[in-house]
């Protein structure tokens, strides 16, 4: 049903899963644009028993437009915030800076082949 300011609501008893739905856990993600979508790139790092090497396997993409992005930034920002409410602040590592992977207009390798 749609509002007066153009607003779907959805009904959850109208949501289903499908068979080949997929849960994945996601330790490193990458980010991609182009101008007409958004690429997140989830992945699963891994650093090796001797702790020498690392590797990440990339688990999949997930392709949507630029307003949806914005939509799923304001609703992880709001559960985030939740969580630290009744967790505690979440600490980030001291090197993560996004402005150094800001993302750029290449395909990721998902959807090279």
């Amino acid at each position: 049903m749609a509002k007066p300011d153009g607003v779907i609501q959805i009904d959850a008893r109208n949501i289903t899963r499908r068979d080949d739905a997929f849960v994945a856990y996601v330790n490193h993600t990458q980010m991609g644009f182009t101008r007409w979508d958004m690429q997140m790139i989830v992945s699963q790092a891994a650093v090796s028993q001797d702790k020498k090497h690392q590797s990440v396997e990339e688990l999949g993409v997930l392709i949507m437009t630029p307003a949806h992005a914005k939509a799923v930034l304001d609703v992880l920002r709001v559960n985030v915030e939740a969580y630290e409410a009744e967790h505690g602040t979440i600490e980030i590592p001291k090197q993560h800076d996004p402005t150094k992977v800001l993302a750029s207009a290449t395909k990721p390798k998902a959807l090279e082949k």
